[in-house]
């Protein structure tokens, strides 16, 4: 097995060149069936017929997930149709809409993607159209699922929670157990494409591991299915180490000791589903007395993975056993690695194991400590570039960009992605020098990092007040005695500081000529630890209400829900944020001295969630027209005096405090946008006349203007939803 002879330390070398899909084949295979579900919804989803028309189309499998191995994959093409009312539909009319989707199929192949053979496999699975993608050369193939389904979602946001009717709907409809999970397959897509890449390179090498178990003679059939190794990797990462960098070897060793502990799993995540609802809490506490493993999928609480009554876990279990020898698990001197530890972990004696939900008890912090050395340690908290102006005064700062000499106006709308590539995203080197704050929004040449340092003597928001300068004095002296081992082509160097919660510093690499503002900030941690995509208990936000706290005052607390609501939108998403970031430099550095002052002007964070709402409202695609999505984004701001958004991702109006709290702010002037994870903080605020005036100037520029000379048309928004 090439995987054991691989020592430990090259694991992420061997995941690089073995097992990540070539990425020609891989960007093949997509503009394929982006091209075939274009034609589906084109033809309503009929040959020649009006009816049924196509609502949305969302791609899943591995390949929708992000965890696609190399050689081969699935994926999963679910077209929603107008036509299914409800789940029972879905099995009187399948067989007809199949035969269908086949004959469009086919003939749109009549013009096959250049590169790609299709092939149609024998038909096993009842439910869907089954077809293969395989490249010429017979390197990489990819087996891909044509799936009518229900929608059932709606539109729903990204992280949005489903209303509990969608699975008590669910459970009266008489389903067997995953017969509609292609329902969920938009749920289950964004469950794993918010986690880190490495964690995706740790999933990798666990199928591969499967894979090749599977080659040595055991029947794939008997085995437990590939998607409940996915979910028990992430499990292990969640529980034991839940950091963007991390050993592979150890990350590996720790999911085969779960499977080896496979008679005492219980996995499952309430990220889309709880025991809110009656029934869907009954049906879950009889899930969960089912024989173990138990595995279920976060997003269709039905489908029992681990199926501990079907699948052969013991031949998996054999094969982990004996692997441990291997140099994969041995480090360089030959002592062997370490799995990780943690609350849902196995341990030697143990009669069952906890599943995601629960907290770690041991990582409740020491009581009354006044020591910095009792930090309760969840660094990293990447914050929205330039923050707004809070109650005390701190404004955001536009710095002179180097590459500012670049007229935006004058790219080509088909060169605005590699305008993005080329001069926008930060330098990798850079990246590297200056920490793992790099989450997608950052800016090349400068950007803006807040670490947020939860403390254990702040039980409550009021707390933070009378011991933060002390606190920040103790938090300078270390940092100062840190920088005494410095790290190379870096230099530390303290701004005056105008924060008054915060410790400012400046990283600078003089040779790539970038810099990073770091505000490092005491808080409170009022979330607690809270799995990601999880809801916060109403009480976190009727105590911060009732705290007499000024708007925004303690939005560092909710670092970390503002920065998951950021890392769950996809890439291209997030380059169309530095773009209008770099736009909205631009407009401050050529107005400087002119109009309103940069520090008036709204945050560069109101447009990053200004063009979040602008994607969600009109496009929701992974793959997008750039041009279109920033001039749909230039015509919010030129509309700014009817902009309401806001988000109910972490907080609603369940709780009555919150209600009033919320009608309160929309009865707010415009513009309106309420930060998604601090409801008191409206990040509107600022002049927003001269980036309009800017917007309406930019109109009929080059980026804006199609090849044949036409307008670059922007998506469809509405002006006031209700998210």
């Amino acid at each position: 097995m090439d995987l054991y002879s691989t020592p430990a330390a090259a694991l992420d070398r061997f995941v690089a060149r073995r097992l990540q899909p070539r990425k020609e084949f891989v960007e093949k295979a997509r503009r394929a069936l982006g091209a075939l579900a274009a034609a589906l919804r084109e033809r309503g989803g009929r040959l020649g017929a009006a009816a049924p028309r196509v609502l949305k189309t969302v791609k899943g499998g591995s390949s929708g997930r992000g965890t696609a191995l190399k050689g081969g994959c699935d994926s999963e093409l679910v077209i929603f149709l107008d036509c299914f009312k409800s789940y029972v539909d879905q099995r009187a009319r399948r067989a007809e809409i199949l035969s269908e989707m086949r004959a469009s199929l086919e003939s749109w192949w009549q013009n096959p993607v250049p590169g790609l053979r299709l092939t149609f496999p024998e038909q096993s699975v009842p439910g869907a159209l089954q077809f293969r993608l395989t490249s010429v050369d017979l390197e990489d193939w990819m087996d891909v699922s044509l799936v009518p389904a229900f929608n059932v979602l709606g539109q729903a946001g990204s992280g949005v929670k489903p209303k509990p009717q969608v699975y008590s709907t669910l459970l009266n409809s008489g389903c067997q157990g995953g017969e509609h999970a292609a329902c969920f397959t938009e749920l289950r897509r964004n469950f794993v494409n918010i986690r880190p890449a490495k964690l995706k390179n740790l999933i990798l090498l666990v199928k591969h591991w499967y894979h090749q178990v599977c080659l040595q003679g055991l029947w794939k059939e008997t085995l437990p299915p590939v998607y409940a190794l996915e979910l028990l990797t992430i499990f292990a990462w969640e529980q034991g180490c839940k950091k963007d960098a991390f050993s592979l070897a150890e990350g590996l060793r720790t999911v085969l000791g779960l499977i080896q502990q496979h008679q005492h799993l219980c996995v499952f995540w309430t990220v889309n589903y709880g025991f809110e609802d009656p029934a869907v809490g009954q049906f879950l506490q009889r899930q969960l007395k089912r024989p173990r493993p138990v595995i279920l999928d976060p997003a269709d609480p039905t489908w029992d993975l681990g199926n501990g009554a079907a699948w052969h876990w013991d031949l998996l279990a054999q094969e982990a056993a004996s692997c441990y020898d291997h140099p994969c698990f041995l480090r360089g001197m030959g002592d062997p690695v370490q799995s990780w530890k943690g609350p849902g972990l196995p341990r030697a004696g143990c009669s069952g194991l906890g599943h995601p939900i629960q907290l770690d008890p041991n990582q409740k912090t020491p009581e009354n400590s006044k020591s910095l050395n009792a930090v309760y340690p969840r660094a990293g908290s990447k914050p929205p570039s330039c923050p707004a102006p809070g109650p005390t005064g701190a404004a955001s700062i536009v710095p002179s960009v180097p590459g500012m000499a670049l007229d935006l106006s004058q790219i080509p709308t088909k060169e605005l992605d590699r305008f993005i590539q080329d001069h926008l995203k930060p330098s990798p080197q850079f990246q590297e020098q200056g920490g793992s704050f790099g989450r997608g929004t950052d800016l090349r040449d400068g950007c803006d990092v807040e670490l947020i340092i939860f403390l254990n003597c702040f039980t409550d928001y009021k707390d933070q007040g009378p011991r933060r300068a002390e606190i920040l004095d103790e938090m300078r002296a270390q940092l100062e005695s840190w920088w005494q081992d410095q790290v190379p082509s870096l230099s530390l160097q303290f701004p005056e500081q105008n924060v008054p919660e915060a410790l400012q510093f400046q990283l600078v690499s003089t040779a790539l000529k970038s810099w990073t503002d770091v505000s490092l900030l005491p808080a409170f941690d009022a979330v607690g630890q809270l799995s990601s995509g999880t809801k916060p208990n109403p009480q976190v936000y009727s105590r911060l209400l009732t705290s007499g706290c000024q708007e925004g005052e303690h939005k560092a607390c909710f670092a970390e829900l503002r920065r998951n609501f950021m890392n769950i939108r996809p890439v291209k998403l997030k380059n169309l944020i530095l773009l209008v970031k770099h736009w909205y430099r631009q407009v401050a550095a050529q107005n400087k001295g002119k109009g309103p002052a940069p520090a008036s002007l709204p945050p560069a964070y109101a447009l990053e969630l200004l063009t979040i709402f602008a994607w969600e409202q009109g496009c929701r695609q992974d793959c997008f027209n750039m041009a279109q999505g920033f001039r749909t984004v230039l015509g919010l701001v030129q509309q700014h005096q009817q902009l309401c958004v806001y988000w109910t991702v972490n907080y609603s109006t369940e709780d009555p405090a919150m209600r009033m709290h919320l009608l309160g702010q929309l009865r707010k002037p415009r513009p309106l946008v309420l930060d998604p994870a601090d409801p008191t903080w409206n990040v509107g605020h600022g002049s927003w006349e001269l980036l309009a005036q800017e917007a309406a100037a930019l109109g009929m520029q080059a980026c804006f203007l199609s090849r044949d000379g036409t307008s670059v048309q922007p998506w469809d928004v509405m002006a006031e939803p209700i998210l």
